[in-house]
């Protein structure tokens, strides 16, 4: 019978628990999914008119949706190396994936 506790590295680094960075990864994914359909849906609607009110609302959702990629790839990477919420991170780097062809597409219907 050993009553001792098992034994435990001194110099072993316990792993950050980054499950937060992989849900805001998620989250953010999404939102910018959804931000840059919305502005592919608003040039595909209104691309033919001359009006200021529709070019600045497309500007500012292609710069949401640039903002919120850079953050989604960010946070992706930094957590997709844990085991609490990696599927979160892939999810979410999937999702800003997607986004960047959306983008590029905006870029050249826009030109």
């Amino acid at each position: 019978m050993d009553t001792y506790p098992p034994y435990q590295d001194p110099y072993r680094k316990e792993g950050r628990n980054r499950f937060g960075l992989a849900l805001t990864s998620f989250i953010l994914g999404i939102i910018s999914f959804f931000t840059s359909f919305i502005s592919f849906a608003i040039i595909g609607e209104f691309g033919q008119e001359d009006s200021g009110f529709w070019n600045i609302l497309l500007a500012l959702s292609a710069f949401v949706a640039i903002v919120l990629l850079i953050l989604v790839l960010t946070f992706s990477l930094i957590s997709i190396r844990t085991t609490h919420g990696r599927a979160f991170a892939i999810t979410g780097l999937v999702l800003g994936s997607i986004q960047i062809l959306f983008v590029l597409l905006l870029i050249f219907v826009v030109n």
